[in-house]
């Protein structure tokens, strides 16, 4: 039922080299590879978009393009994050566990960058009917996604859908 996962990032025998091996030959983005359980189990989205944050990379230029140690240095600043998050019951990248405070641009579309005040952006990624969210900040990490328009983006949740009907009579 596993066997076509690609290595798992957590294992205490994390095989690095295949999971270079796979994201590289992966006919994708690095954005997209890092999220095809295939290449490399176990990260998601959140992972992916403040690892690649972190490292600076663009999560739409070819993973295959990228130098070796770039792609290296993406899979173990993933994997430190993810292992350091292991104990605790918040996920964070930052060093914070306060709510709202504990990730640089995983789910803070409209908001600025926390490194640079550029406004953090979200866009689609990976192939059509696998496709995944993607936040990144394009002035940190190379410009806009192919697929994101530019247009102005309100802050995540500040919208009239999906808000609470709190207060308001049914």
């Amino acid at each position: 039922m596993i066997g076509h996962l690609g290595p798992d990032i957590l294992a205490v025998d994390f095989d690095l080299a295949t999971a270079l091996a796979n994201l590289r030959s992966s006919g994708t983005t690095i954005g997209a590879a890092l999220l095809d359980q295939r290449n490399l189990a176990g990260i998601g989205t959140m992972w992916a978009c403040e690892s690649l944050f972190l490292e600076h990379l663009h999560p739409w230029l070819a993973a295959n393009e990228l130098a070796a140690d770039a792609l290296t240095a993406a899979a173990e600043r993933t994997r430190r994050l993810m292992l350091a998050a292991l104990p605790h019951a918040v996920q964070s990248t930052t060093g914070s566990r306060r709510p709202g405070e504990n990730t640089y641009v995983h789910g803070r579309s409209g908001r600025p960058c926390r490194r640079c005040g550029a406004t953090v952006r979200v866009a689609m990624i990976g192939p059509p009917t696998r496709e995944r969210t993607m936040f990144y900040c394009p002035a940190c990490q190379g410009g806009l996604a192919s697929t994101d328009n530019g247009r102005p983006i309100a802050p995540l949740g500040s919208g009239r859908r999906g808000r609470s009907n709190r207060g308001r009579p049914s």
